[in-house]
């Protein structure tokens, strides 16, 4: 039996709980007492315990009986047919007009509310943020724009080479404060959905048909 981490009684304090009451004869308030559990806890095993013995005493899903409003599988599998192609939620919510909320907790159900990287191009994978960050300071220059520094965490992108890369471009490296959600977070949904609805969103030809799709 699988008990409940935060379970005040185990199998066998069930039974002597319901065996105080039904054999020693014990008052159901006073078995609450000893056994340091409320009223309607000890109300419940004493019942389980009488009607169904033994069996009664195990742990059971909280899940209901019935469902009516339960979405049909149909509609599910779609969802999820679409989170395969690596749609986003949000569009699949607005083609099914469902809540988002609705989509995250039946995708989350079906365990594809993160479609990993490998299943995708691992080719592309082995782009390096150098790349990433030569092609943005294209973009930013056919816009009349210069970049003067960036911000990035401390992870992976801050090696030896990247740091020298900077360097050569005159660009200061900054960045975000550790453990701080509220640059972190930001960032981090920002690289989330650049990667899921462009960088690998499709099997791209070449980095030119990526970039031009950008």
């Amino acid at each position: 039996m699988d008990i409940h981490k935060n379970a005040r009684l185990s199998f066998r304090s069930r039974e002597d709980l319901a065996s105080f009451v039904l054999v020693q004869g014990g008052t159901r308030k006073a078995a609450a007492a000893a056994f340091r559990v409320s009223a309607k806890t000890a109300v419940k095993w004493v019942g389980r315990y009488a009607r169904e013995g033994g069996r009664g005493l195990e742990d059971r899903s909280s899940q209901p009986h019935r469902s009516p409003r339960r979405v049909a599988e149909s509609v599910v599998s779609h969802i999820v047919e679409l989170r395969r192609m690596h749609m986003p939620g949000y569009e699949i919510a607005r083609r099914k007009q469902k809540h988002t909320g609705f989509l995250a907790l039946h995708v989350a159900v079906d365990d594809h509310s993160r479609l990993a990287f490998t299943e995708l191009l691992p080719d592309q994978k082995k782009q390096t943020t150098l790349a990433f960050l030569d092609h943005a300071r294209e973009f930013f220059a056919r816009h009349g724009f210069q970049v003067r520094a960036l911000l990035t965490d401390n992870g992976s992108s801050c090696s030896r080479e990247f740091r020298e890369h900077c360097a050569e471009l005159e660009i200061k490296h900054r960045h975000t404060r550790p453990y701080t959600p509220r640059t972190n977070g930001k960032a981090e949904r920002f690289i989330q959905t650049a990667l899921r609805e462009w960088a690998y969103s499709k099997h791209w030809t070449d980095s030119d048909e990526r970039d031009a799709y950008l």
